[in-house]
């Protein structure tokens, strides 16, 4: 049986995991997870940038970007001419910057029929929330809710002052402490693989990018990316593995990875995740949370899609997990508004 969201919604409140179902269920624009194929598309990648993609083995912008600014600090420390690995490193960070713009939506398009709100009004039922997307749906419904005295209150625990900008505060379970109202519900909001809004500054401290108006934040970053050069944290694309692998070089990620998304919960939302073997590392770290029910989004009645994923969460996560579904485009639920909504 697949269930209307309000069916069962008091019964998971915990954790919420977003795929890019999430982000397309929105707009179409999100469809490229692979920004690689994207600039190639467009035609601002050459074959020395392909070369060094397949070199590594790898779809990942921020991986390669990675590799080429160590070797860098390295070329520096024993005063080796490295103008070429300098250039390719500013090329490839243009051509980033270049397809993210290409296929992400301004906050207008996206918050037609106030989406935005929609949004927020979903993500502020759970205790936690993982979006494991790159675009700044979820942080344009944090900033929305952000000044509101709506009884919520919604965080990413990125407090922590410095000259580059705001850092993560690693006690980020402290948060979980209402600030205005000892009553107010609590989110928090993390982000496993990266978002644009997180860069590697300079200091090579990972630091969120902030606006007060969110209609100039896709802007802001793109304008901090060419002006400051700075590296974008998040995983484009690639194996688990190597997902891993990026995951772990952020104190930011693995701090996500390793105790937020491992952390017990009694019940698991996921909207718009297919359980791909992509994202092994996700399954991983979820069966540590141990949830004892799970509730997945259905697109379109597809039972089979039901009978896959069953299979694979009682393979992954839990043999004896609960496993629940609701249609996607229930009332109420990510982007779908409900009746006289706050």
């Amino acid at each position: 049986m697949i269930y209307q969201w309000n069916e069962i919604k008091c019964r998971y409140s915990d954790l919420l995991l977003l795929g890019n179902g999430a982000s397309r269920a929105i707009n179409n624009g999100f469809a490229y997870n692979n920004l690689k194929e994207r600039a190639a598309e467009i035609g601002i990648f050459d074959g020395g940038h392909q070369d060094l993609f397949d070199r590594f083995e790898t779809a990942d912008f921020e991986y390669v970007l990675r590799k080429l600014w160590q070797t860098s600090l390295v070329n520096e420390v024993f005063e080796v001419e490295h103008h070429r690995v300098q250039d390719a490193y500013t090329q490839i960070r243009d051509a980033l910057v270049r397809s993210v713009r290409a296929v992400h939506p301004e906050y207008a398009v996206v918050d037609q029929q106030n989406t935005i709100r929609n949004v927020y009004n979903f993500i502020r039922q759970f205790k936690t929330v993982a979006a494991l997307n790159y675009d700044l749906i979820v942080y344009w419904a944090v900033m929305y809710g952000r000044d509101l005295r709506d009884g919520y209150e919604v965080k990413d625990c990125f407090t922590v002052r410095s000259a580059e900008g705001n850092r993560f505060d690693s006690d980020w379970e402290e948060y979980r402490a209402p600030y205005r109202d000892a009553n107010n519900h609590v989110t928090l909001v993390f982000y496993p693989h990266g978002c644009l809004s997180l860069v590697k500054g300079n200091s090579g401290l990972d630091i969120k990018i902030s606006v007060r108006n969110e209609l100039n934040l896709l802007d802001e970053i793109t304008n901090r990316w060419n002006d400051a050069g700075l590296i974008p944290v998040f995983v484009s694309e690639g194996r688990s593995e190597e997902k891993l692998e990026s995951i772990r070089s952020s104190q930011y990620l693995s701090t996500v990875y390793f105790e937020a998304l491992t952390q017990p919960c009694d019940s698991l939302t996921v909207y718009g995740w297919d359980f791909g073997s992509q994202d092994l590392h996700i399954l991983k770290a979820l069966k540590k949370a141990a949830p004892n029910r799970v509730a997945v989004s259905v697109y379109n009645n597809d039972e089979d899609y039901c009978e896959r994923i069953s299979r694979v969460i009682r393979q992954r996560v839990s043999l004896d997990v609960e496993i629940d579904f609701f249609h996607s485009d229930s009332p109420g639920c990510w982007s779908h508004p409900v009746p006289n909504p706050v």
